[in-house]
């Protein structure tokens, strides 16, 4: 039953005594005074009159602290729910990320090893044991600046460097910057050395720049793909 209607019963209750105390009479024509008569009624009422009292007073406290309880459990309910939503939201943006990630690692791996075999095989056309180079009869070095400096896929590598950060170890993201720092740098030193071949500089000065040429090349062959 609802507070309010347990009010109205209760207030029903009250007025009934009063009209049965009253004996149904018109309050505008009251019998002859009769003091012995209202005290005998007013003690009898008293006690009815308390206990509907009391009874309205616990009603009202019942549904006080019925509004309190339910305030706090649709508090309580709504706050678990915001937070459910929250982590459920999170686990789908960290699955996300991570399936992101392995998706940007292989397509860098295939990259990596995809630039390691042009590698390999320009260091095989330069070789002095390519037989193309004998019939040409050109030396180690004519033969090097005669060739174009490989070019290098590096578009995986760009567009994954977000999906990187922060997700992979340190240490392998340093070592997959030094290789591609590396190849272009590589074919930096191709292009120099031919330049200064092509220039007819000092022996000494062209030797150098080959020499460095040939160090980057073994270099990144013996690191290979850091990301395998």
């Amino acid at each position: 039953m609802k507070p309010f209607t347990r009010l109205c019963i209760a207030a029903a209750i009250a007025v009934g005594v009063g009209i049965a105390i009253t004996g149904g009479q018109n309050p505008a024509a009251p019998p002859a005074p009769n003091t012995s008569g209202q005290l005998t009624a007013t003690t009898a009422a008293s006690p009815a009159m308390g206990a509907t009292e009391k009874a309205i007073s616990q009603d009202a406290t019942i549904g006080l602290i019925g509004t309190l309880v339910g305030a706090i459990i649709g508090a309580f309910v709504s706050v678990l729910a915001v937070y459910l939503t929250s982590k459920q939201q999170r686990l789908h943006e960290a699955a996300a990320r991570a399936e992101q990630y392995q998706t940007a690692l292989s397509l860098v791996q295939a990259e990596i090893d995809h630039n390691l075999s042009v590698l390999t095989e320009y260091l095989k056309e330069i070789s002095l044991e390519n037989p193309i180079r004998t019939a040409a009869n050109q030396s180690g070095q004519g033969w090097i600046a005669s060739r174009p400096a490989p070019s290098w896929s590096t578009l995986a590598w760009e567009h994954s460097l977000t999906d990187f950060l922060g997700a992979m170890p340190q240490e392998t993201l340093l070592q997959a910057f030094s290789l591609y720092s590396e190849l272009r740098a590589f074919t930096q030193a191709t292009e120099l050395a031919a330049s200064y071949y092509n220039q007819g500089l000092p022996n000494d000065v062209v030797s150098t720049a080959f020499f460095v040429h040939n160090q980057l090349a073994d270099k990144i062959q013996r690191a290979g793909n850091p990301l395998r």
